[in-house]
């Protein structure tokens, strides 16, 4: 008797633990429930806004999106205009330093011509100087009648004097 008591008592346990169990399971299963239906709810609002997207939202945000890339393909048409202009304004400032630079040599080469056009006024005038100064001399020396030796060697300096003045003007007649 003893042993069918403690069976007994054995599966009340059991019955007692499956009934706390089962008690468990049914607010388990109630929670799930709830969790279920609030997830099912959740989904359910998604599918909503899908269908919506799928219905109009998609076409609305391709719109946006094809107006968002309007926009950069004008931006990148403004770009690309401003890239050629930044390449025609770098040509035309290459142009213009090309264009200083052959200023610039030929201004050099005129200088340099320039320059011997100065030495050749600088002797020009100085020799018209020392020609006036020699033709003074020759004044001088001819009024007092002494044809000497120096009058003669005056004469041939004068004389040399002019052949270079002849010279050195032709030479300044080629240069310029």
């Amino acid at each position: 008797m003893e042993a069918v008591k403690g069976v007994l008592s054995s599966v009340l346990k059991m019955g007692n633990e499956q009934d706390s169990v089962q008690k468990g399971n049914e607010n388990s299963a109630s929670h799930c429930e709830e969790f279920l239906s609030v997830r099912h709810e959740d989904f359910a609002i998604e599918l909503d806004d899908r269908s919506l997207n799928s219905k109009g939202g998609s076409r609305h945000e391709v719109a946006k999106l094809k107006a968002e890339l309007d926009v950069m393909q004008t931006e990148i048409t403004c770009l690309t205009h401003d890239l050629n202009d930044e390449k025609l304004e770098h040509l035309t400032v290459k142009k213009e330093i090309d264009q200083l630079k052959r200023d610039v040599t030929d201004a050099t080469s005129k200088k340099s011509q320039t320059t011997s056009m100065e030495c050749l006024q600088y002797l020009n005038t100085n020799l018209e100087e020392e020609f006036t100064r020699i033709r003074a001399d020759l004044k001088v020396e001819s009024a007092t009648n002494a044809y000497s030796l120096n009058a003669c060697q005056t004469r041939a300096k004068v004389n040399g004097i002019r052949r270079e003045l002849t010279v050195l003007k032709l030479k300044a007649k080629n240069i310029i």
